[in-house]
């Protein structure tokens, strides 16, 4: 999975007010379920929820990430300006190849051979 570092998520306290119903929903449906069977059949009931508030967290921590690392682009630049940037080319094809396709595989097990 890639993370898209352009893509600004907005958390709402809608959204949190959400998962606490949803969170409290489950509660409910788990101690329907838990309960001894009675004379009245209760159908089974399942509530998967997602927890709005741990990737509110996870987003904010994404966002804190500078979207351009200075350091390492500097490094590269003089890398580059000095002729001693040499990409391997093999990484990148198969880089390439496994994103459009998932070929990759197929890459390392020619080269092995």
């Amino acid at each position: 999975m890639r993370i898209n570092p352009n893509l600004q998520a907005q958390v709402t306290s809608e959204d949190l007010q959400r998962s606490e119903r949803t969170r409290h929903e489950a509660v409910q449906s788990s101690e329907v379920l838990s309960s001894p069977p009675s004379s009245s059949a209760v159908p089974d009931r399942a509530s998967i929820s997602v927890d709005h508030a741990k990737i509110a967290g996870l987003v904010a921590q994404a966002l804190d990430y500078p979207e351009v690392r200075h350091e390492r682009v500097s490094s590269l630049r003089q890398s580059i300006n000095s002729g001693r940037y040499q990409p391997d080319v093999s990484k990148i094809a198969r880089a390439l190849l496994s994103e459009v396709s998932g070929v990759s595989n197929q890459l390392d097990r020619e080269q092995t051979s």
